[in-house]
C-alpha cells in the first residue's frame, strides 16, 4: 500500500490510500478545508483524547497510553479492505441516512445511492451516502470520514464482533481521522466540508407538498384553505404534474395556463412555491434543453460514446453529465432561467440518478420469460420473483460515464454517490451568480458529505406507519452526527395512508425538524392539516403555531450553526459523552441550546418514558420540575414530553400566518433558570445577503440570580441593523417562583429587575 499523510486544521489527519503509485483518487468535491501539513512519512500524530502511531503494516490508536484500536488497511481482489479493531462496548454513530438504530454496531451498511422507497429495518443503502462516523465510550471520541464516492461497504461489529470492516471498491480513496469531543468532531467534520447555507427565514415555516396538486384550480384551493382557517403555511409545493410531459424547466399550459400570474398570486397571499426538478431530459427533437444538451455534448454516455439512455418519468432520457464544470455552468443558467418568473426555490429529485430501466435490461426480461417454464418448478418461481428485483436494483453505474474537466472519461460506478451532490452544486452555483442578493434554497434527495454548503436534504419516501416515524428520529440525528444541519422527513409519511392521531403524532415531531414540510403521495388519503375533522386540525394548528412562535430561538440557531458548525439537532451523546445510557436514548434529542425533545412515535399512547440527563429538567408545558434520570411523561394526543433545560431560555415572538423577516415586533424570554442563563436573538432581514455586510442584529440575553431576586440584561453584541422600539417580556422559573417583567427594548440595551410571583 502507497500511503501520504496531510494535517489539517482541527487535529484532522488525512491519509491517502492507494494500491500503487499510479492509481487515481476520483475528487468528491467533500473537502474543502487546506491542509496545514503534507508528510510522505508519519510515525505519530496526536488527536484530542488519543494517539496514532504507525508501524509497517498496522496503525495502532491509544488513548492514555492505553491502546483501544487497531486500523489494518489491505487489498483485496475487489478493492481495498479497512479493518478496525475497536473495544467491547464502544458506541459506533452516524452514517448520515440509514436505516436503524443511533448506534451502528452489529449491522452492515452499503453506500451507493438508490432510490428506494421502502425503508424497511432490512434496508442497507437508500438515496444519500455519508461514510463518515465516530467510535465513542466515555474516555474517547475519534472520527472516521471514508472520502470515495463510488460503492462501499461497512461491517459495523457484524461479522467479527469488535470489528469494523470497510470494503472500498476502488484502488485509491482519502482517510479522514479527527479525535475531539463528539459535537466537536461534527464541528471540524463541518470546518473540513463546509459550513450549512443560511436559509431565508420562510424556509423555517410550516411546507405543504402532495404528489400532487395537479392544476392551478387545486393549488389555489389548497392555499386559500390554509388562510381561511387560519393555519401558519409558508410554502406549496408542486410535484412533477405541472410539468409538460415530465420535460424539465417546462409548464403544461392547459393546468397551469399562466404560471407568472400564478405565483403572484400566491405570493400575494404570502406563499412561496418551490417546484420539483428532475435531471432526466427528455429525447424529442425541438425540445430546447434536449437539443442543446446533444449538441454541445453535455449528456452522460455509454461505453461507445453515444448518449447514455434511460426511462425515467418522460419516458426516454439522457442525463446531463454534472462532474464536468461546463455542464454545471450551462444547468446552473437553466435554473435560473426558469426560476425568474417567481419560483422561490428548487426541488431536486430523482438525481441518485434514479432509472426506471434500460432498453438492454427490457431484452434481458423479455429474454428471461421466454425461457421461463412450469418444469423448472421452484426456480421458475425464484426468477418470476426476482424480475422485480432486478429492474429496481440494476446496478447501471457500470453502464455509463462521466468526463472530467481534462476530458477523462470516469465510470458513474466509480463516482456514482455525487451524481445528485453535484447536480445540487450546479443548481446553487447558477442561483448565487444569477440572484447575487438572495439566499439560495434547494431541496435534494441524494447527497454525499460536503451537501450541507449547497443545499438541504429531506430523507426521501418513507411510509405513513409508526415505526418509520421512529426511524426518522433516529435518521435525523445520525445526519447532524456528519453535519448535515437542514433536513426532515415527510410529515404523516409519503406512501400509504395516514390517519388523524399519526398526523398529528408526526406534526409535533415535524415542529422540531429543522425542515418542516407535510408531503404525501398520488393514490394516498390527503394529509392536509384539516383532512381528519376538526378533532385532529385544531391539535396540528396549536402546534403548528407552537413553530411559528419558537422562530426566534430557531432562526438564532440556525445563525449559529451556520457560523461555527454546531447542529441544531443534537443526540444527547453530544453534551454527555460520559454517560452511556445517552448511547441507548435514540428517541429523544437536542433542539437548539436549550430543549430536549421526546416525539410519542406508538399508536394509541398517552405517554412514554424519557430519559434526562445531567441536570434537571422544566416541562414545557405545565412548568413542573424533574431531576435528572428516567420518567414517565403523560402525553395526551395535544401534548408531547418537551423539556427546559435548567439555567437555560427560550426566545418566543407571536405566530403569524407567514413569515418575511426575520425580524421580531415583540419578543418573550422564558426558561428555567437556578443560578444564570443566557441566549442570543439573531435578527436580520431573513432573505438577503445583506448579513454579510453588517446588516443584522445580535443580542445577548441574560438572566442571573441575586439572592431571591432575578435579574435581565439585554445588551448588543454585534451587526449594524437596527431594530424598531419594541417590547421584550420575561417569564423565568427559578424552580420555585416565577419572575416576570417587561423591557422596552430601544436598540441601546439595559438591565430590569424582574417580579416575583407565586408558582401557579
Amino acid at each position: 500500500m502507497n500511503y501520504k499523510f496531510k494535517k489539517f486544521p482541527g487535529r484532522i489527519l488525512e491519509i491517502e490510500v492507494k494500491s500503487s503509485p499510479e492509481d487515481t483518487i476520483y475528487e468528491s468535491g467533500a473537502v474543502i478545508a487546506k491542509p496545514i501539513a503534507v508528510v510522505d512519512r508519519l510515525s505519530s500524530f496526536y488527536f484530542h483524547n488519543s494517539r496514532i502511531e504507525r508501524d509497517e503494516k498496522i496503525f495502532t490508536i491509544s488513548c492514555q497510553k492505553e491502546k483501544w484500536a487497531e486500523l489494518k488497511i489491505m487489498e483485496t481482489s475487489k478493492g481495498i479492505r479497512l479493518i478496525i479493531e475497536i473495544e467491547d462496548g464502544d458506541g459506533v454513530f452516524g452514517l448520515g441516512e440509514e436505516v436503524g438504530p443511533l448506534n451502528k454496531r452489529g449491522r452492515t451498511y452499503e453506500f451507493y445511492n438508490t432510490d428506494e422507497p421502502e425503508h424497511a429495518s432490512t434496508k442497507t443503502k437508500l438515496y444519500s451516502s455519508f461514510p463518515m462516523f465516530m467510535v465513542l465510550s466515555p474516555k474517547k471520541a475519534l472520527g472516521f470520514f471514508v472520502d470515495y464516492p463510488g460503492y462501499s461497504k461497512m461491517d459495523i461489529c457484524h461479522e467479527e464482533e469488535n470489528k469494523i470492516i470497510i470494503d472500498v471498491a476502488g484502488q485509491a480513496f482519502k482517510l479522514y481521522l479527527q479525535g475531539d469531543t463528539p459535537d466537536g468532531i461534527t464541528a471540524n467534520f463541518v470546518e473540513l466540508t463546509g459550513k450549512p447555507i443560511l436559509l431565508p427565514i420562510w424556509m423555517l415555516g410550516y411546507q405543504q407538498s402532495r404528489w400532487s396538486y395537479p392544476d392551478e384550480k387545486t393549488v389555489l384551493s389548497i392555499s386559500r384553505e390554509f388562510r381561511n382557517r387560519s393555519i401558519p403555511c409558508d410554502v406549496i409545493y408542486l410535484d412533477i404534474d405541472y410539468m409538460e410531459n415530465f420535460k424539465v424547466f417546462t409548464w403544461d399550459k392547459k393546468k397551469f395556463p399562466d404560471p407568472k400570474a400564478l405565483l403572484s398570486k400566491l405570493r400575494d397571499m404570502g406563499f412561496k412555491v418551490i417546484t420539483i426538478v428532475d435531471p432526466g431530459v427528455k429525447v424529442e427533437e425541438g425540445y430546447e434543453l434536449y437539443e442543446e444538451a446533444k449538441e454541445a455534448g453535455y449528456f452522460c454516455t455509454n461505453s461507445a460514446g453515444t448518449p447514455f439512455e434511460a426511462y425515467v418519468w418522460p419516458g426516454k432520457s439522457h442525463f446531463p453529465d454534472f462532474y464536468n464544470a461546463r455542464v454545471r455552468k450551462w444547468w446552473g443558467d437553466k435554473v435560473s432561467e426558469f426560476k425568474a418568473i417567481g419560483v422561490a426555490g428548487i426541488w431536486n429529485d430523482m438525481n441518485e440518478p434514479s432509472i426506471f430501466f434500460t432498453p438492454e435490461l427490457i431484452e434481458e426480461i423479455k429474454t428471461t420469460v421466454k425461457n421461463l417454464s412450469p418444469d423448472l418448478g421452484m426456480l421458475a418461481d425464484f426468477t418470476i420473483n426476482q424480475i422485480p428485483y432486478e429492474k429496481r436494483y440494476r446496478d447501471h453505474g457500470k453502464k455509463f460515464f462521466h468526463k472530467d474537466d481534462h476530458g477523462n472519461v470516469i465510470s458513474n460506478r466509480q463516482i456514482h454517490n455525487i451524481y445528485g451532490f453535484n447536480m445540487t452544486r450546479a443548481t446553487y452555483e447558477g442561483l448565487i451568480n444569477h440572484y447575487k442578493t438572495e439566499r439560495p434554497v434547494i431541496l435534494t434527495r441524494s447527497a454525499y458529505p460536503g451537501i450541507q454548503r449547497y443545499g438541504i436534504l429531506w430523507t426521501g419516501d418513507n411510509a405513513s406507519l409508526w415505526e418509520q416515524l421512529y426511524q426518522e428520529i433516529q435518521m435525523l440525528q445520525s445526519l447532524a452526527i456528519t453535519g448535515v444541519n437542514f433536513t426532515g422527513s415527510d410529515v404523516g409519511g409519503f406512501g400509504g395512508d395516514c390517519n388523524g392521531e399519526l398526523l398529528v403524532r408526526w406534526t409535533q415531531f415535524g415542529v422540531f425538524q429543522p425542515f418542516f414540510r407535510n408531503h404525501s403521495a398520488i393514490g394516498t388519503r390527503n394529509q392536509e392539516p384539516w383532512s381528519f375533522g376538526e378533532k385532529y386540525e385544531r391539535i396540528i394548528k396549536k402546534f403548528i403555531e407552537l413553530r411559528y412562535a419558537l422562530l426566534p430561538y430557531i432562526y438564532s440557531a440556525l445563525k449559529e450553526a451556520h457560523d461555527t458548525g454546531q447542529m441544531i439537532v443534537n443526540p444527547l451523546l453530544y453534551k454527555w459523552p460520559e454517560d452511556e445510557k445517552t448511547y441507548e436514548a435514540d428517541d429523544e434529542y437536542l433542539f437548539g441550546p436549550s430543549l430536549l425533545v421526546a416525539p410519542i412515535y406508538k399508536a394509541n399512547a398517552t405517554g412514554r418514558t424519557v430519559y434526562l440527563p445531567g441536570m434537571r429538567w422544566m416541562n414545557f408545558f405545565n412548568g413542573r420540575i424533574y431531576e435528572p434520570g428516567y420518567h414517565y411523561i403523560e402525553a395526551p394526543l395535544d401534548s408531547l414530553p418537551l423539556f427546559v433545560a435548567e439555567n437555560s431560555l427560550l426566545s418566543m415572538t407571536e405566530p403569524s400566518q407567514y413569515v418575511e423577516k426575520a425580524i421580531w415586533k415583540g419578543l418573550k424570554i422564558i426558561g428555567f433558570v437556578t443560578s444564570n442563563a443566557s441566549i442570543c436573538i439573531y435578527e436580520d432581514d431573513g432573505v438577503s445577503l445583506k448579513y454579510l455586510d453588517k446588516a443584522f442584529s445580535r443580542k445577548r440575553v441574560e438572566i442571573w440570580k441575586t439572592g431571591d431576586k432575578l435579574l435581565a440584561r439585554i445588551h448588543p453584541e454585534a451587526g449594524e441593523l437596527k431594530t424598531s422600539e419594541r417590547k421584550i417580556n420575561f417569564e423565568i422559573f427559578d424552580g420555585t417562583h416565577t419572575h416576570v417583567g417587561e423591557f422596552i427594548d430601544k436598540g441601546e440595551g439595559g438591565v430590569v429587575e424582574l417580579e416575583k410571583k407565586l408558582k401557579n
